[in-house]
């Protein structure tokens, strides 16, 4: 892999001024084959200061040692400097070292959090620190002392710092003057000035009852040296024109004290009053149909909010009226301030909807139950009508079928509704009378007379060919007769009699099973009998309801004749007859084979599609060999639908289900969500429902039409909070586009809500959706307060203890290093380094944060450590460990018994594990273990010759097991190797290596006998000759080995014994030449001798004092001459100062008092004269002395 390579190097120009320097970094980049270089000046120009006695200002800058050493990049010795930072809304100062060496206890950097040294102390730096440190001062001062000895200078450091610096304060803004309303322009003021340029359009905007822009901005007051002003007018079109309360805004930029630009938004709430009322008319339903009446309602903008309305078509005092108005009409309206002068004008020129008509209309008319159908013609077209017995088919048709109330009451009511595009509608009325004569008939010719069927209601007569008023009915003529029934309600309805001479029956023997046959005899009206006749008068024979493959007999009877024919079934089933609703897609069949029919056929589905089919009557064929049989199908349309709107809101009351709800043909059954039947009667409940589309299903005749109704979702509402510092804010609500009502709204129509007129506390406020539904939601307005991180320190310890953090107030977001956490933390987890803990809670201007940074120390970790090692018994181990981390003052603390420190020898017998534990008091401690493993010694045993004395030859020879893993070495004169030793008497180290694992162990030995036996002396003085003055010659003994000692002094007394003395001495009288011998003896009898040869001389000397005091007390009384070597026959006189002789004596042994002739001599001095020989030896010596004879 190649590897890139870069290397800066940071090069200082100092200037003379301030040891001030601007940094430029240079880059020296290595890559592959080639190198660049590029040097950049640092972007934010930063000031480098070096160390000395100096207060900056600087948000940012590097800071260094003084680089006043005598070797390049250190300080100097013996400095003392005070360095400190001060920057004006500083919450932190970050200080962050690049490296950091000093002499170690002895060169000291301490920071303070504060402008001197008196401020708390934040820390105190030494050594060669790893990591550098960083430092965090929240006073916005941080002060720097700096001590060094005389002694080591080190390469100091580099640190560079950065601020947190508070942002700028919002300005504030007033009205100068009271303005006027309209506002179309007005002065303000921000006390303190914000900078000249941040006065523009952009900048401003305004919010209220009524829609009002900033068009233009003046600066009144520009102050050309501070770029500052105060005051301002703003103008604005279209202005405020509708009392109430109106929120200025300024979103601007300003300048920090380190010169950063921050947002700012600010705002200024004012009244504005005395102006002319904003009167409209609307509509809030929509227009009305002509003729019905329609909702006019007021909206008013400004005054006192107490107002009377004076209308022009009615004297009712409201804001919201109805009117019934057929044509276009105009709507005037005249709105007075109850509480003051104020009025305002509005008109409307109202449209109501056209109403449709029928051009072809009943008219209330009273028809009978036989009257043909009736085609409703309107305009304008394209709408549906609706009536109790108008089918859903013909809706849109228009056509009115008056036979079907022929079974009805006796005169029937119906009200039939056309609803216009528009849905406006008009109505006609019709009242229907029943009336019904009876089915067909038939007889044969000249049969009894009998009277015919039918004649509803009764109480009637008749009319007709061969027919009295009763209905009795002659067969006396062959035709088909037309008779009618007249009903006393004036109706009469017709039917018809056949009469034939001849009853011919169908020629047919055998038919299918599965095809519907219409027998037909030549005489119709009669009646048919037989298994699977569903009709007698038209024959319908359904053959699949007849057991089939067999013969069934079926008779036709009439007044008066009657036939039978015998049919052979022949199995064949399509399925007869069968009602289906005209909404079904498939009409699946009963049988598979040929099919055959008006729609496509799907053989997948051995099914019809049946979806393109209305309502009717369909064949569709099965084909099997001759036979066929069809399936007759009916579509039936049973509806249901809504008269009117079918949304709910879900807060709405119960509904009749009839009131907004029609269904075809009535008498089915009615289900679905939020249906209810309560005392007979169905109702819908949108409560029950709950929100959402539901279906309402009827089903009548197996089929099934459904309708679907809405019940509205409550609004969604956010969640909102604010604080009373927060500027208007436009409400939101799923759906949108409603508005809204209750306290605090300066628009409702936009929802825009300002929490400042509120007050503190929980508002309730009213969303109505387009729709008209309301929901209610509660704002919680709460007093800002500025949020708190308690329960930290500014440093920690890499420990594994959970710190708890209390947040205040709650609610807001918390994050350590930029990532969301809950209020606790674990030092050992977050890791070593400096972390940023911060709370925020709120938004814009209710947003309240703290920031603090918390430094976690290194953790304890081993810089070197223990290495395992395998020793030989009796050698030392060397264990050492180095700690970094922590808060310092490591304690290493040893197992076993080697104590304390971070380095120990150990003389371990046995392997065995050694560990460490290292703390800081502080930190998570720190264990390091190694392993030390042992040779044991070697085994080795031996045996010795017999004792000899130390100049003779014995042997030691050694044994071990196993002997070849060992190799032995003597060390005597030269190194001897081998098990055997052949040597004088002695101590012989021997060293023995175990070749296996290259342990030696050294053993001293010994050869039997006595240890070398040396005889030997010296002399106190150590001199070749003495004189008989220093005649005494002490003996010191250096012999060793011995048990008895003996000495000849050479004199002639003979050998002495001083075995038993410690001190050996001897005093010499005689002068001449002497040996002594020295002779020594060990227990083996061994002897050694040693010998010096001594030397006395004769010596003379004469002692003579020169004072003396014969006083009587008893000291120095008598003068007495004293010698060596001086013969008793001494001649010595003494004679005064005037020569006179007042002593003389011939004997050295005798002595004066200091008398002459008894008589005290006086004191003075005195001459005394000698003359004396040596004992051994013939010379004369003369000597003159002064003394003195004191009293």
């Amino acid at each position: 892999m190649k590897k890139r390579v870069h290397i800066f190097a940071r090069i200082y120009f100092l200037l003379k001024k301030g040891k001030k320097s601007i940094a430029l970094t240079v880059r020296l980049c290595s890559w592959l084959l080639f190198f660049t270089c590029f040097a950049t000046a640092n972007s934010t120009a930063q000031n480098v200061y070096e160390m000395q006695d100096l207060v900056v200002y600087d948000c940012e800058g590097i800071f260094t040692d003084s680089n006043e050493g005598a070797e390049e990049g250190q300080y100097a010795h013996n400095e003392d400097f005070t360095f400190t930072i001060c920057v004006e809304g500083a919450s932190e100062i970050i200080v962050v070292f690049d490296y950091f060496a000093t002499e170690a206890n002895f060169d000291v950097l301490s920071a303070f959090d504060g402008p001197d040294v008196n401020s708390p102390l934040i820390a105190e730096l030494s050594g060669a620190l790893q990591p550098p440190p960083t430092l965090l001062a929240l006073s916005g001062c941080i002060t720097f002392h700096f001590v060094s000895d005389e002694n080591i200078a080190a390469i100091g450091w580099q640190a560079s710092w950065s601020v947190e610096i508070d942002e700028p304060v919002p300005p504030d803004i007033q009205l100068s003057e009271e303005a006027d309303c309209p506002m179309y322009s007005a002065s303000f003021q921000v006390p303190g000035g914000i900078p000249c340029d941040q006065f523009n359009v952009e900048n401003f905007s305004i919010v209220g009852p009524s829609s009002a822009l900033v068009s233009g901005v003046s600066v009144l007051d520009c102050d050309d040296d501070t770029g500052l002003a105060e005051n301002f007018e703003l103008s604005f079109d279209p202005p405020p024109a509708v009392e109430g309360n109106y929120r200025l805004f300024f979103n601007g930029t300003l300048p920090d004290n380190c010169d950063n630009l921050h947002e700012i938004q600010t705002n200024y709430l004012f009244a504005l009053e005395s102006c002319p009322l904003h009167v409209e008319i609307y509509l809030p339903n929509g227009p009305s149909c002509a003729g019905d009446c329609v909702e006019i309602e007021a909206s008013v903008y400004g005054g006192s909010g107490s107002y009377s309305y004076d209308w022009n078509f009615t004297d009712l005092d409201s804001e919201r009226v109805e009117w019934c108005v057929e044509t276009s009409t105009e709507i005037t309206l005249l709105v007075s301030d109850q509480n003051g002068n104020n009025t305002g004008e509005a008109s409307f020129i109202y449209d109501p909807l056209i109403n449709p008509i029928f051009l072809n209309p009943l008219q209330s008319d009273t028809f009978c139950a036989s009257r043909g159908d009736h085609f409703y013609q309107t305009e304008p077209a394209g709408g549906e009508f609706y009536s109790e017995i108008i089918p859903g088919g013909h809706r849109e048709t228009g056509r009115y079928q008056f036979w079907r109330w022929r079974y009805e009451e006796p005169v029937n009511k119906d009200i039939i509704t056309y609803f216009a595009p528009n849905d406006c509608s008009v109505t006609d009325t019709v009242f229907v009378k029943h009336i019904w004569s009876g089915q067909r008939e038939a007889a044969c010719l000249n049969a009894d007379p009998w009277v015919v069927s039918g004649g509803f209601p009764e109480g009637g007569y008749w009319t007709g060919p061969h027919t009295d008023s009763s209905g009795l009915f002659t067969p006396e003529a062959e035709g088909s007769f037309v008779i009618t029934y007249h009903a006393e309600n004036g109706c009469s309805h017709n039917k018809r009699v056949d009469v034939g001479a001849e009853l011919i029956m169908p020629d047919i023997d055998t038919i299918c099973s599965s095809r519907r046959y219409f027998l037909e005899a030549n005489i119709y009206g009669g009646r048919w009998y037989g298994p699977g006749i569903r009709n007698q008068i038209n024959g319908r024979l359904d053959t699949w309801l007849v057991e089939p493959n067999q013969s069934h007999t079926y008779t036709y009877i009439l007044q008066g004749c009657e036939a039978e024919i015998d049919i052979f079934i022949k199995e064949l089933y399509a399925g007869g007859e069968l009602t289906l609703c005209s909404s079904d897609s498939l009409l699946f069949l009963p049988a598979t084979g040929d099919w055959s029919g008006p729609v496509s056929y799907i053989a997948s589905e051995n099914a019809f599609d049946i979806s393109s089919l209305g309502p009717g009557t369909y064949d569709f064929t099965l084909n099997l060999g001759e036979c066929e049989d069809v399936l007759t199908l009916h579509l039936t349309e049973v509806e249901v639908g809504t008269y009117s709107t079918s949304f709910f809101c879900p807060n709405d009351p119960i509904q009749p289900l009839w009131s907004f709800l029609w269904v075809h043909p009535w008498g089915g059954a009615v289900s679905g969500n939020g249906v209810v039947n309560e005392g007979g009667e169905w109702f819908f409940d949108p409560a029950l429902a709950g929100s959402g589309e539901h279906y309402i299903h009827y089903e009548n005749l197996g089929c099934v039409d459904s309708v679907w109704v809405v019940v509205g979702q409550p609004a969604e509402i956010p969640a909102y909070w604010f604080c009373d510092k927060n500027s208007p804010v436009t409400l939101t609500a799923d759906p949108p586009g409603g508005s809204w009502s209750g306290p605090g709204f300066l628009d409702p129509a936009q929802g825009l809500f300002d929490p400042g007129l509120t007050g503190v506390g929980f508002h309730e406020v009213i969303y109505t959706d387009p729709l008209g539904c309301q929901t209610s939601a509660e704002i919680e307005v709460t007093e800002f307060e500025e949020v708190s991180i308690d329960g930290l320190d500014n440093r920690y310890c890499y420990i594994d203890s959970l710190i708890e953090i209390e947040l205040a107030p709650a609610g807001g977001e918390f994050t350590i290093n930029g990532e969301s956490e809950e209020p606790a933390f674990t030092p050992s987890e977050l890791g070593a380094g400096v972390h940023e803990f911060f709370y925020r809670r709120g938004e814009g201007e209710c947003a309240s944060s703290e920031r603090i940074f918390v430094n976690v120390l290194n953790p304890l970790s081993i810089e070197s450590g223990l290495d395992g090692d395998t020793i030989c018994r009796g050698n030392q181990a060397a264990l050492e460990v180095t700690a970094t981390g922590g808060v310092g003052g490591l304690i290493y603390t040893w197992g076993g018994d080697l104590g304390f420190g971070n380095s120990q020898i150990a003389f371990p017998e046995t392997s065995a594990w050694f560990k460490v534990k290292v703390e800081d008091n502080c930190s998570n401690p720190l264990v390091d273990s190694v392993y030390i493993h042992v040779n044991p010694h070697p085994d080795i045993s031996y045996e010795t010759g017999p004792a000899v004395c130390f100049d003779q030859l014995s042997h030691i020879e050694v044994t071990s097991s196993p002997s070849d893993d060992y190799t032995f070495y003597w060390f005597s004169d030269t190194i001897k190797e081998g098990p055997r030793l052949e040597a004088p008497p002695g101590i012989y180290t021997l060293r023995v290596v175990d070749e296996s694992s290259g342990c030696t162990r050294e053993y001293d030995l010994s050869i039997p006998g006595p240890g070398p036996l040396t005889a030997n002396f010296s002399t106190i003085p150590n001199q070749a000759c003495i004189d008989l003055i220093n005649n005494r010659l002490e003996i010191i003994n250096i012999s060793y080995g011995y048990e008895n000692i003996w000495l000849d002094f050479g004199e002639g007394s003979g050998i002495m014994d001083f075995t038993d003395q410690s001190l050996i001495d001897y005093e010499y009288t005689v002068p001449g030449d002497y040996s002594i011998v020295l002779y020594v003896e060990n227990e083996l009898g061994c002897r050694d001798t040693f010998s010096r040869d001594i030397c006395v001389e004769n010596t003379i000397r004469l002692f003579i004092p020169n004072a003396f005091s014969p006083n009587g007390d008893g000291n120095n009384d008598l003068l007495q001459l004293h010698g060596l070597g001086v013969d008793e026959n001494l001649h010595w006189q003494i004679f005064d100062r005037h020569g006179a002789r007042v002593f003389e004596s011939y004997r050295k042994s005798d002595s004066w008092d200091g008398t002459f002739r008894s008589k005290d001599l006086p004191t003075g001095p005195y001459l005394l004269t000698a003359s004396y020989k040596g004992t051994f030896s013939a010379d004369e010596f003369q000597v003159e002395q002064i003394l003195y004879l004191l009293r």
